[in-house]
């Protein structure tokens, strides 16, 4: 099962709308000759960061809080949103908010399990 797993830092009052785009992640795009399951687990350094889920447009989680665990995700204590269909060429999006008035680090693992189309 491919994963991305990293963390971060997200400024004060600010939003980023994909996290993987800016981190520059190779597989935030469903190869054309699968489909896949997914899974999205994170946590963040303190109280205030929010997160979307969203899968071509389609939003599968809604802004919703983060786990002040301080720590890289534990599965299955960390999911945020499980057993995600993505099409073929489906491209992944975390956006990200922070409300509070200073940086905040978002520790995330997005799991997929790829299946050949037939």
């Amino acid at each position: 099962m491919p994963s991305i797993q990293d963390q971060i830092s997200i400024a004060a009052n600010a939003n980023d709308n994909n996290i993987l785009v800016t981190q520059g992640k190779a597989l935030c795009n469903i190869p054309p000759d699968a489909v896949a399951v997914c899974r999205l687990l994170a946590t963040g350094s303190a109280t205030g960061l929010r997160a979307r889920f969203v899968i071509s447009g389609r939003e599968e989680m809604e802004d919703s809080d983060v786990s002040i665990a301080n720590r890289v995700p534990l599965d299955p204590d960390d999911i945020m949103c499980d057993r995600v269909a993505a099409g073929p060429l489906s491209r992944l999006q975390i956006a990200v908010r922070n409300t509070t008035g200073g940086a905040l680090i978002f520790f995330y693992r997005v799991a997929i399990d790829y299946f050949p189309r037939r």
